[in-house]
């Protein structure tokens, strides 16, 4: 029996899309070589990043029944296209990588420094694959549960700086002091790739919520509200630190939540953010690990649960390639962001200029295509089992109409085997009725009353293993 196929909701994207784009970015001073104005650089990234999610969507659109690594393959052709694949696999899986190893960095500077770094990355991993195994549906209901929490957290952490009396606005100011190039220089390349350009892992998952017909609009909006979400967070940690500060510490969300302190016992709430952070991190590890997972399984028909059982323990490895949080940190903030425009901007873009009207209408062909062979399957599955049925229906029938025979010669009136032996009495008296001017036309009557029956006696059976609703059911 064939699997059911994973079916999510537009509100579940949605909710995916706020998690997914939050994950570890609170760890990170974004925007911070424009100083005040970071918080203008990280808009116009999210102004920028709202024009590929209408690209990804665009190319989406395309051929709703396939993901990312599908699109490839019609754009570019399967050899080229499985290529590019595992390469995207390959990607996803060293992002995943990034936030496992974010995970044990911060497992380690706050809660358990006494702890070796990789148990706390395998524990991570493990919850992963395990997650991954539970497939799609079981990954979107978590996340479900988890918003609510970040949300009243994040908005109670909110309202005790504006308490504490933390929040000034005049760190703020001057606006665009230095002018727009240090703003634009901070947004492009490298707010644009992180976080808003790794929303093109909703191509992956997309397909999924086909069925929906809000899922566009509900994935703009959950963007829209991320993005304005981020905003704030950068400028009440820049109103809480300063520009000074907020680039000094390698975790300003933890360094401005130290600073509450209220009524003399309300304090140490950097455990609050750090339990934040660690759902942010597991959400994003376990999302782009689904897409890895589902990357090698479109692109080379690796099975899934095989792709997820070797993906994990690469994916544990190569957390360990960095020696030292400063690498690692420098591998992220260089050589990814120098690397990922290629994926995230320009190869979109290529496609959506080269693809224009024939990769829709290839992908509905090739559509069309496996229909009809799934429709010729289904056919000759109901032939097969039609004829197993129909021989003993035919059987069974045949022995009806004997017994008919038997019991109504006499009676006209009762069916086909009434009319046999009626038709055959009359065959009796034609030598008597020779003289009648309209006997010929009579006997041609009565012979054909005699041979319909056996003809649709005979049809029956071979209609019955022809018909595909037969051996369907």
């Amino acid at each position: 029996m064939k699997a059911k196929e994973a079916s999510v909701s537009a509100g579940q994207i949605a909710v995916f899309l706020v998690l997914f784009t939050i994950g570890s970015t609170p760890m990170f001073e974004l925007g911070s070589e424009a100083g005040q104005d970071s918080w203008i650089a990280i808009s116009i990234a999210a102004a920028a990043g709202f024009c590929l999610l209408l690209v990804y969507r665009a190319l989406y659109n395309r051929a709703p029944d396939t993901n990312l690594v599908g699109l490839y393959k019609l754009h570019f052709g399967k050899l080229l296209g499985g290529l590019l694949g595992a390469a995207l696999a390959v990607v996803f899986a060293l992002e995943s990588m990034r936030n496992v190893r974010d995970f044990g960095e911060l497992i380690s500077a706050t809660l358990l420094p006494q702890t070796p770094m990789w148990c706390t990355m395998l524990v991570l991993t493990g919850i992963v694959y395990y997650t991954a195994r539970q497939g799609v549906e079981a990954f979107f209901r978590v996340n479900q549960v988890l918003i609510p929490v970040l949300a009243v957290s994040y908005i109670s952490l909110l309202g005790l700086f504006l308490a504490s009396g933390l929040l000034d606005f005049n760190r703020l100011r001057p606006v665009l002091e230095n002018g727009f190039r240090p703003v634009l220089h901070a947004a492009f390349p490298d707010i644009l790739p992180f976080p808003f350009g790794q929303v093109m892992v909703l191509m992956m998952f997309w397909t999924y919520a086909r069925r929906s017909p809000s899922t566009g609009a509900m994935s703009y909006g959950a963007y829209i509200g991320v993005s304005l979400f981020l905003i704030a967070v950068n400028m009440v940690l820049m109103m809480v630190l300063g520009p000074e500060l907020y680039r000094l510490p390698a975790l300003p969300t933890l360094e401005a939540v130290e600073q509450i302190r209220l009524f003399n016992f309300l304090e140490r709430l950097d455990i609050l953010v750090t339990l934040l952070l660690y759902i942010g991190l597991y959400v994003k590890a376990t999302g782009l690990f689904f897409g890895s997972v589902i990357a090698l399984r479109t692109a080379w028909g690796v099975p899934y649960r095989a792709g997820a059982l070797v993906m994990a323990p690469l994916i544990f490895t190569a957390s360990f390639l960095e020696p030292i949080m400063s690498q690692h940190l420098w591998t992220g903030m260089t050589v990814y962001l120098k690397f990922s425009p290629y994926y995230q901007i320009a190869l979109p873009l290529l496609m959506l200029v080269m693809g224009i009207g024939w990769v829709k209408k290839k992908a509905q062909r090739q559509a069309g295509q496996g229909g009809a062979k799934a429709r010729a399957g289904g056919q000759a599955k109901g032939r097969e089992a039609g004829g197993q049925s129909g021989s003993g229906q035919s059987g069974a029938e045949n022995a009806a109409a004997g017994g008919a025979e038997a019991s109504g010669s006499g009676q006209p009136g009762n069916g086909k085997a009434g009319a046999d032996g009626s038709a055959e009495k009359a065959g009796s008296q034609d030598g008597q009725q020779d003289e009648s001017p309209g006997s010929d036309g009579k006997n041609g009557e009565r012979n054909k009353a005699r041979g319909a029956p056996a003809d649709s006696d005979a049809k029956q059976p071979s209609s019955g293993s022809e018909s595909p609703e037969a051996g369907s059911t």
